[in-house]
Parts: structure tokens; C-alpha cells; sequence
């Protein structure tokens, strides 16, 4: 789909924003997706919240930046996981591939895997919703 999207812009004067959020956790999953995460099994643990994502089109479509094709991913601050990033990275899949900059990990040990700074760069967007606040939401919620 990509790259059918990143070919009309060779065609048309037309701007395309590719959207790729992570996991998405919905407010009605909260208790499925939290008693989901199995810190035993590779994963990469990253979610991001519905809201978080809302907001990111939002910003999308109120933008209209100009600027051909473009490709963001949206992702919460940090993992679903208790550990450090690349702790369990190199636990479950060995080194780490080059391109990581292990200075974002020294300074946020549970940082997602998965960078959002082009979504902050291109709309002004960073996820609000952490793996603490996804924990109170679901205390908060009826039937809990």
C-alpha cells in the first residue's frame, strides 16, 4: 500500500501521509491487552493508545504540509514491558541492529523500540498515554 500511495504523488500534485500506529489499545481492551503481555515470549511490546492515535490524524489532517509522500509510526513513549528496552532486546534477539542510538535507551531504559520522532517532527505529535496510565485507566473503569 505504500508504495502504490508513495507512486500518485509521481503522478498527481497530491500529498500523502502514511499513518502507522503500533498496537493499538482500545479503552474496552485495556484488561485484555495488559493481561496479554507475556514478558516470557519474544515480543517487541510496543502499543500505542487509540487516543494517542485520534489525535495524530487530527493533527494530519489539519496540517497540509506540502511535502509529497511521508511515512510516520505512532508509538507510545515506552513498552508494555517491566524491563529495560534493550535488556529484553538482546535477551530475546541477540545484538542490536546498528542504526539503534542507545542514547535515547540511557536515558528513557523503557523507550519503545519503535521511533515517533518523525510524527513529532512532521505534526507536532508525541503519544501521551504510558504503560502507568493505561494501568490507573483500567483500576478506573467500571467492573474493575
Amino acid at each position: 500500500m505504500e508504495v502504490m500511495a508513495a507512486s500518485f504523488i509521481h503522478r498527481q500534485a497530491m500529498d500523502i501521509l502514511c499513518v502507522r500506529p503500533v498496537s493499538i489499545v482500545f479503552d474496552e481492551e485495556l484488561d485484555l491487552f495488559l493481561g496479554a503481555v507475556d514478558e516470557t515470549c519474544p515480543s517487541l511490546f510496543a502499543y500505542v493508545h487509540a487516543r494517542d492515535v485520534a489525535h495524530a490524524i487530527g493533527l494530519a489532517l489539519q496540517r497540509g504540509w506540502g511535502g509529497g509522500y511521508e511515512c510516520v509510526i505512532l508509538s507510545a513513549s515506552d513498552t508494555a514491558h517491566s524491563a529495560p528496552t534493550l535488556e529484553w532486546y538482546r535477551h530475546y534477539f541477540g545484538e542490536l541492529p546498528t542504526e539503534v542510538d542507545e542514547s535515547v535507551f540511557a536515558a528513557t531504559p523503557r523507550a519503545s523500540p519503535y521511533s515517533s520522532t518523525r510524527a513529532g517532527g512532521l505534526l507536532n505529535w508525541t503519544a501521551e498515554v504510558s504503560l502507568a496510565e493505561l494501568r490507573s485507566m483500567r483500576e478506573q473503569s467500571p467492573g474493575s
